[in-house]
C-alpha cells in the first residue's frame, strides 16, 4: 500500500496466481504493481483459504521477465 493505492499479490505454490490493484485483476494489476507502488508498506500472510480464482497462468519468472522488458520501453 501507499497512500490511497492498495494491491494484493497472491501466490499459490511460489507462482503468482492472481493481482488486484482497484478495479484492475491480473496481468493488467500487476502491471500497474510494479509502475505505481516502488514505495510503501509491504506485508506477507498465509491464507487459510477463500483465496482468488487464479487470473494470471503464466510462470512467474517469464511473467516478470516480460513485465520488466515492458516497463523498460
Amino acid at each position: 500500500s501507499h497512500g490511497e493505492l492498495l494491491g494484493k499479490i497472491f501466490l499459490n505454490d511460489g507462482q503468482i496466481a492472481h493481482a488486484t490493484i482497484g478495479n484492475l485483476s491480473g496481468e493488467q494489476a500487476l502491471t500497474k504493481l510494479l509502475k505505481e507502488l516502488r514505495h510503501g508498506s509491504f506485508t506477507f500472510s498465509i491464507s487459510k483459504g477463500g483465496e482468488p480464482k487464479p487470473t494470471i497462468t503464466k510462470r512467474s519468472d517469464h511473467l516478470l521477465l516480460e513485465l520488466a522488458s515492458g516497463l523498460d520501453e
